[in-house]
């Protein structure tokens, strides 16, 4: 069992976390968490639009998915963002692990679920959205189609923006998918990224093989 599945094992245990970042929510966004409608979908209920900040944007809010049986323990949580302080600031009421959280994300998800797990707080990208005295950083890491950097030479290449510029052993464990056809993604800077991982001793998983 790898890293990653150890983190976020439990089955049907695990809890998904999805980003409603570009949907809009008729709720202002101080609305009490304790009554947001619940969706009873038999083994699975959904908390819809909750606010995971303050702000006059009606689209920060996020679609919270568990499983009905409430077990003994808390249990792990999976972010999904498409496109972890505040989960950590509501672990308690959702009954989730705040140190078995993680995130998964695809191409520019995977940019952010990337940024999620490597960018310390002392770069200054936490932004204003509160919760600052819970860390952000996620406990592991899947991304597919992984932008770790835009390339050289151009104008978005900062370092800084990009998984590249955060080169480190002390990240949580990653697994990082790439198909070696993508040619909007390309293979050779995430085989970049990855050679430069290992080489500080990171735990990354990184398959290799036709995808």
């Amino acid at each position: 069992m790898s890293v990653i599945q150890a983190v976020l094992r439990s089955g049907v245990g695990a809890l998904c976390v999805m980003l409603g970042i570009a949907q809009a929510a008729a709720a202002a966004a101080n609305v009490d968490t304790a009554r947001v409608p619940e969706e009873d979908l038999g083994s699975i209920k959904v908390f819809r639009d909750i606010p995971y900040r303050d702000g006059d944007s009606e689209a920060w809010r996020l679609d919270l998915a568990m499983p009905a049986e409430r077990t003994a323990e808390p249990r792990p949580a999976l972010v999904i963002v498409h496109g972890g302080g505040w989960l950590r600031a509501h672990a308690g009421e959702y009954h989730v692990d705040p140190d078995r959280i993680g995130a998964y994300g695809h191409s520019a998800g995977a940019h952010l679920a990337m940024m999620l797990a490597m960018v310390p707080k002392s770069a200054g990208l936490e932004g204003d959205g509160g919760w600052e005295e819970h860390s952000s950083i996620v406990n592991a890491v899947a991304s597919g189609s992984p932008p770790t950097e835009l390339g050289r030479d151009v104008p978005m290449a900062q370092r800084e923006w990009w998984p590249i510029g955060y080169i480190s052993a002390g990240h949580p464990p990653m697994l990082l998918i790439q198909g070696s056809e993508d040619r909007t993604v390309r293979a050779e800077l995430t085989d970049d990224f990855v050679e430069e991982m290992n080489a500080e001793g990171a735990d990354i998983q990184y398959p290799e093989g036709p995808v």
